[in-house]
C-alpha cells in the first residue's frame, strides 16, 4: 500500500512573515493514512502556529489525495496559473482506470472526497449546484453550494449543501436524493456522454446544460 508522504520545508508565517522550517503533506492514502484524511476534511492537516507569534495559518502546498478501494485520485494545486493545461504529473499512484480530478481550492478538495465517498459522479453534482443556483425562488440567495457528508451514517437519503450565501453567512440545505436520480436520468434520456476531464468544475455544468437546452423536449419525454 503506497504510504501517505511529506516533505520539510521552509514557509513564512503571513502575519509576522517569520520563518521557520515547517511539515507539508504531499500525499494523503485514505486507506494507509485514515487520520491524516480525517485532519484533511477538517482543515487541520496542513495549518500550523507560528513558532514567533503563535497564529495559525494554513500552508497553502500541494499535495495529492488517493483513496484505492474506489479508485479515485485528487491532485490539489492552489498555485497553478492555467488549470486548462494542466497535466497528470505523476500517475505513479493511479491506475488507467482511475477516476482522477484536479481542484485548485481547498474546499473543492473537501468536497470532491464527500462526493466521491457518497457514490456520486461530481459532473453530475456540479450540474444540480448550477440549476440550485438559477432557481429564482431561493429562500436565501447563494453564491455557491458545497456537497459534504455528514460524519454519522447518514441513513436518510438526503444530499447535504453548505450553502455560501450573498449576505456572508452559511447555511445548510438538504435535499431529497431522488433529485440527484432525476439529473442522473434526464442525462441519460437525452443521450448525453459526460465528459471525461481532469478539472470538473461549474464551467462543466454550464457546458452540459448548453447541451441540454439543445435536446429536442420530445427526446426528454
Amino acid at each position: 500500500m503506497q504510504p501517505s508522504q511529506f516533505i520539510k520545508q521552509t514557509f513564512h508565517c503571513p502575519v509576522c512573515l517569520n520563518e521557520e522550517l515547517m511539515t507539508a503533506w504531499t500525499l494523503v492514502h485514505a486507506q494507509a493514512d485514515p487520520d491524516l484524511k480525517d485532519r484533511l476534511l477538517r482543515k487541520t492537516l496542513q495549518l500550523h502556529p507560528c513558532s514567533n507569534c503563535g497564529r495559525e495559518f494554513q500552508i497553502e502546498s500541494g499535495l495529492v489525495y488517493l483513496d484505492s478501494e474506489q479508485k479515485f485520485l485528487i491532485a490539489y494545486e492552489p498555485d497553478l496559473e492555467n488549470p486548462a493545461a494542466w497535466q497528470p504529473y505523476d500517475l505513479d499512484h493511479a491506475q488507467p482506470d482511475w477516476t482522477i480530478r484536479l481542484v485548485t481550492d481547498q474546499n473543492q478538495l473537501i468536497e470532491k472526497i464527500h462526493i466521491f465517498d457518497s457514490g456520486l459522479d461530481d459532473r453530475l453534482v456540479e450540474l444540480l449546484k448550477l440549476s440550485l443556483l438559477r432557481q429564482e425562488n431561493q429562500p436565501v440567495k447563494a453564491r455557491r453550494f458545497f456537497y459534504y457528508q455528514p460524519q454519522e451514517p447518514d441513513e436518510s437519503a438526503l444530499l447535504h449543501f453548505m450553502v455560501a450565501a450573498e449576505d456572508d453567512q452559511w447555511y445548510n440545505l438538504d435535499l431529497e436524493r431522488s433529485i440527484y436520480q432525476n439529473t442522473e436520468q434526464l442525462i441519460a434520456a437525452a443521450g448525453l456522454v459526460l465528459p471525461d476531464q481532469w478539472l470538473v468544475d461549474q464551467s462543466t455544468a454550464v457546458g452540459l446544460l448548453r447541451e441540454l437546452s439543445q435536446t429536442p423536449l420530445a427526446d426528454l419525454s
